[in-house]
């Protein structure tokens, strides 16, 4: 499951993609994905935000630079990066 969602994310960790799709990548159900983002959530590894939305930790998350992993970039550009 980390990996579906490491694989997807943005620079600085954000990562957007709904738990239907995860589970349909990886043949689970919706529930078992739920209960597993939340056991993520409950160790600190991500942060849900809005539905459909997670962040992963910083320390765990993939950066541009080491310039972004100190101060992520903000801004229109990197909202709406899709990956």
């Amino acid at each position: 499951m980390f990996d579906v969602l490491t694989a997807r994310q943005e620079p600085g960790g954000l990562v957007r993609i709904r738990q239907q799709d995860i589970a349909e990548r990886l043949a689970l159900t919706q529930s078992v994905v739920s209960r597993e983002i939340g056991q993520l959530q409950d160790k600190g590894i991500i942060e849900r935000q809005r539905k459909g939305t997670v962040l992963i930790h910083p320390l765990l998350a993939g950066y541009e630079s080491l310039t972004h992993m100190v101060k992520p970039p903000q801004g229109p550009r990197h909202a709406r990066c899709g990956h």
